[in-house]
């Protein structure tokens, strides 16, 4: 009889203690997640930070988080796990009481994107893992992935020349009318540009610096199609194909800006923002990198219209354009011509990978 009633006090105990740690268990645990950066170049790494607060007297005996992530952001085997194709990511803590943990996942990122990995699934279990609490959270975690750039030395010939002609236009004339600054004098600066005032304040020598009067506005026009005739969405390798002639645009983006000129992006496709076209007109300044790279990296990549007809709607105040696009054929070299005809400087580069529609 007595074995009986071990019994019963085991069951009412184990009980008890399922309905305390459930009901109280995940009462003043804080959960919080973010990335160690906001933002990041394709290939690049990251942490995903997970920071736990248990501020309440009692030890959580176990405590996990789930949530599903994108498949582009690769974090170890052991953290992961795959359910319907979808994966998910798992983290098992201990919680001592009024204690706080942060851990650190490592995190490669493979592809240009915007990902978040805000939403997770916390459950908190008793001592026996009998039953545990739930709470569904929003974290707010998101990362942004800047294309991949390339090298100065991979970029194609045409292209470094269209753009090595764009700045040389910019620096081979300063106007005498636009004042910028003074520096100090060097051997065979002119001497009707010392400045007199400034050489007095300084105790050196030193000159006028002025502006350039040309100021190049490069609009980089991109197509995501690799044929005329090609309407479907694109397969995966044909993705990789179009994320190289990105890549390839964004880095002249950047050089074209680091040499304090103006670019431009426009494409035949969409970003993420609903209703939100891919145009971003000319922007300059080491300021307006970020927000060019943070452009690019949330395009769709979905065809909104064949690239001739885009072509022939496309309006833009810059004067020197660069078209990119796998796809050749005659109409398009008509359009561009068309461009040209307006008074335009407008070179055209076929990337890699596409077809001619006339062949």
């Amino acid at each position: 009889m007595s074995v009986v009633w071990l019994f019963i006090c085991a069951a009412v105990m184990a009980a008890g203690q399922s309905w305390f740690f459930r009901r109280l268990g995940m009462r003043r645990v804080r959960y919080s997640r973010t990335f160690s950066r906001p933002a990041a170049f394709a290939g690049e790494r990251a942490d995903m930070v997970e920071v736990l607060e248990n501020r309440g007297r009692l030890p959580v005996p176990w405590l996990r988080a789930e949530s599903r992530v994108p498949a582009q952001l690769r974090f170890g085997a052991a953290s992961l796990s795959e359910i319907n194709g979808q994966m998910y990511h798992q983290s098992l803590f201990f919680l001592p009481p009024m204690s706080r943990i942060t851990r650190r996942h490592h995190v490669t990122l493979s592809a240009r994107g915007v990902y978040r990995a805000g939403s997770v699934a916390l459950s908190a279990g008793d001592l026996l893992g009998i039953s545990a609490a739930f709470e569904q959270l929003e974290t707010g975690a998101q990362i942004v992935v800047y294309p991949r750039l390339v090298s100065d030395d991979d970029i194609p010939l045409p292209c470094s020349r269209f753009i090595g002609e764009l700045l040389t236009r910019r620096f081979l004339h300063p106007d005498p009318c636009l004042f910028a600054g003074v520096r100090a004098y060097q051997p065979g600066d002119p001497a009707r540009e010392v400045h007199w005032g400034a050489s007095a304040r300084m105790d050196e020598l030193m000159v006028k610096t002025f502006d350039y009067s040309a100021e190049p506005r490069l609009m980089i026009v991109f197509n995501v199609q690799l044929g005329e005739r090609q309407w479907g969405a694109l397969n995966e390798e044909q993705m990789a194909v179009v994320e190289r002639g990105l890549s390839l645009a964004a880095s002249l983006m950047m050089r074209v800006m680091d040499a304090g000129a103006s670019a431009g992006f426009c494409a035949n496709t969409d970003t993420l923002t609903p209703g939100e076209r891919a145009y971003l007109p000319p922007v300059t300044g080491q300021g307006r990198k970020a927000e060019a790279l943070s452009f690019l990296a949330r395009l769709t990549l979905k065809m909104r219209m064949n690239f001739y007809a885009y072509l022939k709607e496309l309006q833009t105040d810059a004067d020197d354009i660069l078209v990119l696009s796998c796809a050749d054929s005659r109409r398009i070299r008509e359009q561009i011509d068309r461009l040209r005809s307006e008074g335009r400087n407008v070179a055209f580069y076929r990337m890699p990978g596409g077809w001619n529609d006339d062949e």
